[in-house]
């Protein structure tokens, strides 16, 4: 699956789905530098109106940072 469509999945009803993949683009993010071109995609999730996808795309800007 590409980086894209496992972003696409962090907005997925399916809670264990959108989970798996926030977990393997955080396991990315500790390992190589190929997210940081999605950062504007993140900081689009923060104005979300989901309590939830504002948190993954938090937490996913805290790894770009690192």
């Amino acid at each position: 699956m590409e980086i894209s469509d496992k972003i696409k999945c962090l907005y997925d009803k399916d809670t264990k789905n959108a989970y798996a993949n926030l977990q393997e683009l955080k396991s990315i993010s500790e390992n190589e530098d190929i997210l940081s071109p999605y950062l504007n995609e993140f900081i689009a999730m923060l104005k979300s109106e989901k309590y939830v996808i504002r948190i993954r795309g938090f937490r996913l800007i805290c790894k770009q940072a690192k």
